[in-house]
C-alpha cells in the first residue's frame, strides 16, 4: 500500500483513545473529544482537551493578494510588471517561517482531534452515496468526492483504522495534512490548473488537505440530519451515547475546526477552502436556523471570500485548462450569492453584494462525467441555443444555471423593495419590468423544470427530481409574491393574494406528499419556513380583515379554501422536528396562525353575546331521525352501518 509509514509519525502528547468496538462489519467508537479552541493558537498558552500547552509564535504572514481589481493599490504596477521588473504575485517576506508553522505541535494535535471524528471507510462511502441522493449537490462534484475518499483511505486508512497506537497514528496523518494544506499556497493557486487530473491530484491521496476533508465531514452531518430515526444506517454512524442533534452539532464544530486550520496555515483564498466555508454556512442554517445573527455574519464572510477569489468576474482562462475547475468556480459563486440573497429576503435586509458587480458566466448544463473530460467545445455542441441540455436530464449544473438566473432576479427585487424609495409611477414601471422578466425567464427554462407541480407529477418522478423542480418553481412564485406586495398605483391586492395561495398550495402539496421523499425532509422544512410562512401570513391577515369588515359584505368565495389551506399549514408547521434549526420559529408562527384562525372561526356575536344556535346555521336538527343516525346508546355496529353519504351536513360559512 502506498501510504504513510510509522517512520513518519510525529510525536505528540497522548490524545483520547480511539478505541474501536466491533459493530457488524465496521468499527464504531465512543464520542471523540471535540477539537475546541477557546481562542486562536496565537494567544496566550491554554490547554486543549487533548492536553499540553499551546505555545505557538507564528511567523510573519504571507502576502496573499487574491483578486485585485482596476482600483487596487497596485493595479498600475500589476498591469506593467514587465516595466517595474517585479512579480507582485509572490510574497515579499515570511515564507520560511510560514512553511514551518505546519509542523507546530499544537496544530498537529488539534488536527488529530479532528481525525478522530472521521468514520470508517465503509461508513464514509455509504454516507457520501446517500448525500448525493438527498441533496441538490450544485457545488459538489460526485466523482471528485468519491475519488478523494478512495485515495484518502488508500493512503491513510491503515493508520486511521488500526486500533493500536491510535493517538500517534492520528498525529502522523494530521502532520501530513497540515503540510499539504500549507504547501498548496506556495504555488499560485489563483492560476487555473491545466487539466482536471492536475486539479484532482492537487488535493487527493498523498496531497490530501484539511479543506476537502472538512467538506466530507459536512456531507456526513447533512446525511445524519436527513435520515429518518428508523434507518439502520443512523445507528451505525452515530457514536455511542449521542443523539442526532448532538452529533450533527459536533460535526459542524469539527468542520469549523478544519476552517480554523486552513486559516492558521494561511490558506484563505483557494477554491476548496471557499467551498468548505459555503458548506459550513449551509450546515449552520440547517442546525441553527435562518434567524441567527451568527449565520448572517458568516454569510457576509462567505461573499467577501468569494469576491476575494475573483469569482464575481469571468475567469481569465487560456487553453489548456481544467474545465471542472472553471465550472466549480461558477457553481460555487452562484451558490454563495444565492444564500446571501435568500437570507437577505428572509430578514428583509440589504444583501452583501449586488448584481451590478457580477459579470461571471452561467454554468454549463452538463453532467459531471462530461466535465471531467475537459472538452468544452464538445459539451457546447450538445446544448440547445439557450444553453440547456437536450437530454431533458436535471444535472447539478442544470440547477446551478437555473439558480443563477433566479438569483439575479431576486437581487433586483430586493433593490426595489429595500432600496431608496421610488416615485409611485417609477415604482410601477419597475414592477412591471421585473414581472415581465420573471415570466420570460421562467418560460425559457426546459420543460423538465416548468412542469407544474401536482400529485401525479410527484408520483411519476424520482424524489430528487421532484425536489429540484420544487426548488425552481417555488423560487419563481416567491419572486412574484414579493413583487406583488409592493404598494404602487397599479397594485392589485387580488393578484397578490392569488400568488400567496399558489405558493401555500404548493407547499402544502409537498408536505402532504412528504412520504414520497422521506430523505428530503430538510428540503420540505425549507419550503415550509421560507415559502409557507410568508404566504400563510398574508392570507391569514386578509382573512382576519374580511371577518372584521362590514357584516353585510358577502364573504370571499376563496374563504373556505383559504381556511382549509391554513389549517393544513398549521399541521405542517407542527410537523417540523425539534432537531431542525427553524423549529422555534415554526412553533411561534403556528401559535400566531392558530390565534388568527380562532378569531376568524369564532361564532358570530348577537347583541354582544355569542348565540350557540348560530353554530348550527344551515343544519336541520329535524333531519336527525333514527332512520338517519342511530341513537347515542346504539352499538358500534349500528353506527358503522349508517349511509353517511346521505347523512345531513352542517354548512360552514
Amino acid at each position: 500500500m502506498n501510504g504513510i509509514t510509522k517512520d513518519q509519525i510525529f510525536p505528540s502528547p497522548p490524545a483520547s483513545d480511539r478505541t474501536h468496538h466491533q459493530h457488524g462489519t465496521s468499527y464504531s467508537r465512543p464520542s471523540p473529544a471535540k477539537p475546541e479552541l477557546k481562542c486562536s493558537p496565537l494567544s496566550n498558552p491554554l490547554t486543549l482537551e487533548t492536553g499540553g500547552p499551546i505555545r505557538y509564535n507564528r511567523g510573519p504572514s504571507r502576502y496573499v493578494p487574491g483578486y485585485l481589481g482596476s482600483t487596487g493599490h497596485s493595479a498600475v504596477l500589476l498591469n506593467n510588471k514587465g516595466l517595474v521588473g517585479e512579480d507582485w504575485s509572490n510574497e515579499p517576506t515570511g515564507s520560511q517561517e510560514w512553511c514551518e508553522s505546519c509542523e507546530n505541535e499544537s496544530l498537529v494535535r488539534f488536527g488529530a482531534t479532528i481525525l478522530a471524528w472521521v468514520p470508517a471507510r465503509r461508513l464514509c462511502e455509504e454516507a457520501l452515496a446517500r448525500y448525493f441522493r438527498v441533496t441538490l449537490a450544485v457545488t459538489s462534484c460526485k466523482p471528485m468526492y468519491e475519488l478523494y475518499v478512495n485515495r484518502f483511505f488508500d493512503t491513510f486508512g491503515h493508520l486511521l483504522e488500526e486500533p493500536s497506537n491510535c493517538s500517534s497514528n492520528l498525529a502522523a496523518v494530521s502532520k501530513a495534512l497540515c503540510k499539504n494544506t500549507a504547501s498548496f499556497r506556495i504555488s499560485n493557486d489563483l492560476d487555473i490548473p491545466k487539466s482536471t487530473p492536475e486539479f484532482l491530484d492537487s488535493f487527493t491521496g498523498q496531497k490530501s488537505r484539511w479543506d476537502m476533508l472538512g467538506t466530507v465531514i459536512v456531507a456526513i452531518g447533512f446525511v445524519a440530519m436527513s435520515l429518518p430515526p428508523t434507518d439502520p444506517f443512523l445507528c451505525e454512524i452515530l457514536p455511542k451515547g449521542m443523539s442526532v442533534r448532538e452529533y450533527s452539532t459536533s460535526l459542524l464544530e469539527v468542520a469549523d475546526a478544519c476552517l480554523m486550520l486552513c486559516d492558521e496555515l494561511d490558506v484563505q483564498s483557494n477554491l476548496l477552502s471557499l467551498l468548505l466555508l459555503y458548506k459550513c454556512t449551509c450546515y449552520q442554517a440547517v442546525i441553527g436556523g435562518d434567524i441567527s445573527s451568527s449565520l448572517w455574519r458568516r454569510t457576509g464572510s462567505l461573499v467577501a471570500a468569494a469576491t476575494a477569489f475573483g469569482l464575481h468576474r469571468p475567469s481569465a482562462k487560456e487553453k489548456p485548462y481544467s474545465l471542472l475547475f472553471i465550472e466549480m468556480q461558477k457553481r460555487i459563486f452562484s451558490s454563495c450569492i444565492g444564500i446571501c440573497f435568500e437570507l437577505a429576503t428572509f430578514h428583509g435586509r440589504p444583501p452583501c453584494i449586488t448584481r451590478h458587480y457580477l459579470s461571471n458566466d452561467y454554468p454549463l448544463d452538463a453532467s459531471e462525467e462530461e466535465l471531467m473530460q475537459d472538452d468544452e467545445d464538445a459539451i457546447k455542441h450538445k446544448l440547445c441555443p439557450d444553453g440547456w441540455n437536450k437530454t431533458g436530464e436535471i444535472h447539478p449544473a442544470t440547477m446551478g444555471k437555473a439558480f443563477m438566473i433566479s438569483h439575479l432576479i431576486r437581487e433586483e427585487i430586493l433593490e426595489i423593495c429595500l432600496g431608496r424609495k421610488l416615485p409611485p409611477l417609477e415604482l410601477q414601471r419597475r414592477v412591471q419590468e421585473v414581472r415581465e422578466r420573471i415570466d420570460a425567464e421562467f418560460a425559457s427554462f426546459p420543460d423538465q423544470l416548468r412542469t407544474p407541480l401536482s400529485k401525479e407529477l410527484i408520483h411519476s418522478k424520482e424524489a430528487a427530481d421532484i425536489s429540484c423542480i420544487a426548488q425552481v418553481q417555488l423560487r419563481f412564485i416567491h419572486h412574484s409574491f414579493l413583487l406583488e406586495q409592493l404598494d404602487h398605483p397599479a397594485r392589485d391586492e387580488e393578484r397578490h393574494l392569488h400568488t400567496a395561495r399558489r405558493l401555500l398550495e404548493a407547499v402544502n402539496l409537498l408536505w402532504t406528499e412528504r412520504d414520497r421523499f422521506v430523505e428530503h425532509k430538510d428540503d420540505v422544512h425549507w419550503f415550509i419556513t421560507n415559502y409557507g410562512i410568508p404566504s400563510a401570513s398574508a392570507l391569514s391577515v386578509d382573512l382576519y380583515h374580511q371577518s372584521n369588515s362590514n357584516p353585510t359584505r358577502p364573504p370571499s368565495p376563496n374563504r373556505p379554501k383559504t381556511i382549509q389551506d391554513l389549517i393544513l399549514f398549521v399541521a405542517a408547521l407542527e410537523w417540523v422536528s425539534e432537531i431542525d434549526g427553524n423549529y422555534a420559529l415554526c412553533q411561534r408562527v403556528s401559535k400566531l396562525l392558530r390565534h388568527i384562525l380562532d378569531r376568524v372561526l369564532a361564532p358570530p356575536a348577537v347583541n354582544g353575546y355569542y348565540s350557540p344556535q348560530d353554530q348550527f346555521a344551515g343544519f336541520d336538527l329535524n333531519e336527525m331521525s333514527v332512520a338517519n343516525v342511530p341513537a347515542f346508546g346504539a352499538d358500534l355496529e349500528d353506527w358503522l352501518n349508517v349511509d353517511w353519504s346521505n347523512a345531513p351536513r352542517m354548512v360552514f360559512g
